[in-house]
């Protein structure tokens, strides 16, 4: 609509009954980290420090979809494969970040569709770094994405 000012103005109209239906999907991030060094398997820890374990990690508010990991870790001697597993409520889930490591720095991230990895409010989400005894890793940070209704 021209009304002789420089700004435009936007008219929407509609008839009958109508209903806006609202769909909202607020985008989150889970961090954990492990600072130091270790030969075995070991959970992460959360923003604030705490090592999660099986009944131990965030509780979620809201239900949602787990939509994507990343993940690195530093390799400090010998070599082995490690794996960022994500449980929910002590269960592994099946998505997971999968590296070769060595010495050195290795990084990896996987994307999947809202609605395939779903939690509900309550459920409680922990990460595990799984390596092989072989190798010696330090360092170890991930981010899960999270959408939330």
């Amino acid at each position: 609509v021209d009304y002789g000012k420089n700004k435009p103005l936007f008219v929407i109209t509609a008839t009958g009954d109508y209903q806006a239906k609202e769909k909202s999907n607020y985008r989150q991030t889970l961090d954990f980290g492990f600072s130091g060094q270790a030969n075995e398997s070991r959970f992460m820890r959360t923003a604030s420090g705490v090592e999660c374990d099986f009944e131990k990690g965030y509780v979620m508010m809201r239900e949602g979809s787990i939509t994507g990991i990343s993940s690195l870790i530093e390799g400090v001697s010998g070599s082995g494969e490690v794996e960022i597993v994500i449980y929910k409520n002590g269960n592994e889930v099946g998505f997971r970040n999968r590296m070769s490591v060595s010495t050195g720095i290795e990084k990896d991230f996987d994307l999947q569709s809202e609605e395939v990895l779903t939690f509900e409010a309550g459920d409680v989400i922990s990460v595990r770094v799984i390596s092989e005894e072989e190798l010696t890793w330090k360092d170890a940070i991930s981010t899960l994405e999270i959408l939330t209704k």
